[in-house]
């Protein structure tokens, strides 16, 4: 593996060395989970950054908001050899985190659900490969290899041609969910999703639903579907509340209260 922290000529890392990761955003939801995969791996060296006080979990904690700016990210970056981001919501920060990892020689990965910064975190590709820096996107809610499995899935049950995926999240009462994934739901519910119909991307608009059938959600692959397999016409993706009542769900759906952002990002956090 190639070093570049000190901003200097790469270097060949020891093969004895651990590999130094960092999960940004590591006391979230998500970012446990990924600290408790990491901290079983030997040969990792784990850290996780928080705007929180450090938790229970593995790892050191460097204190860390987003807002501090792009120096300061830096500066905590060029510690580590990856940075996993488990931080949200992704069409807030966007392609911010990767460009700092490209800047400290970072390598970068992220849970990324939005296909927006998908679309700004690609466009960096070019200054990446400049750098020597790996950068790799949308490894969240349904990265572009559940994709191919499910194509896959189908085929080896014997369907010569996957027409048509569609993919359902259900979030049960026991489940927990981060703050960030909540404010991106409330984005979607306002502002609707993007889904591929008849074979181009286009904006759905949000349709009177329930808990059962599933809220309409973007899925960062959705420009990359046709690559994968050239047959498909449609891909949508949708999240059903099953710990929610219908009632509930479309109060959520048609308030304007909630289509408040102050309002919706408040009550994330405090859910």
């Amino acid at each position: 593996m190639t070093d570049r922290r000190n901003g200097g000529e790469a270097r060949d890392r020891d093969a004895g060395e651990p590999v130094k990761v960092l999960v940004a955003g590591g006391t979230g939801v998500t970012g446990r989970l990924v600290r408790g995969m990491l901290g079983a791996v030997d040969g990792i060296e784990l850290a996780y950054t928080s705007r929180k006080k450090p938790d229970d979990g593995p790892g050191r904690h460097f204190p860390l908001r987003i807002a501090a700016g792009h120096n300061e990210i830096c500066r905590v970056f060029r510690k580590h050899d990856w940075v996993v981001n488990c931080t949200g919501p992704f069409e807030v920060h966007a392609d911010s985190l990767a460009r700092a990892c490209i800047d400290s020689g970072t390598g970068y990965i992220d849970v990324n659900d939005s296909i927006d910064a998908r679309r700004a975190i690609m466009a960096l590709d070019g200054d990446a490969r400049r750098e020597g820096v790996p950068v790799l996107t949308g490894f969240g809610l349904c990265p572009g290899l559940s994709t191919a499995l499910l194509i896959l899935g189908a085929r080896a049950a014997g369907v010569e041609e996957v027409r048509d995926v569609r993919v359902d999240l259900r979030i049960g009462a026991d489940q927990e969910s981060g703050a960030a994934s909540v404010e991106s739901m409330f984005r979607t519910i306002r502002g609707g999703y993007r889904a591929m119909l008849g074979g181009a991307i286009v904006e759905v608009r949000r349709n009177p639903v329930s808990s059962q059938s599933g809220i309409g959600y973007e899925c960062p692959d959705v420009d990359v579907v046709r690559e994968v397999c050239p047959s498909i016409r449609g891909y949508s993706y949708h999240v059903a509340f099953d710990a929610l009542p219908d009632a509930l769900v479309e109060k959520i759906c048609t308030s304007r209260l909630y289509a408040m952002p102050v309002v919706s990002g408040l009550l994330a956090r405090l859910g």
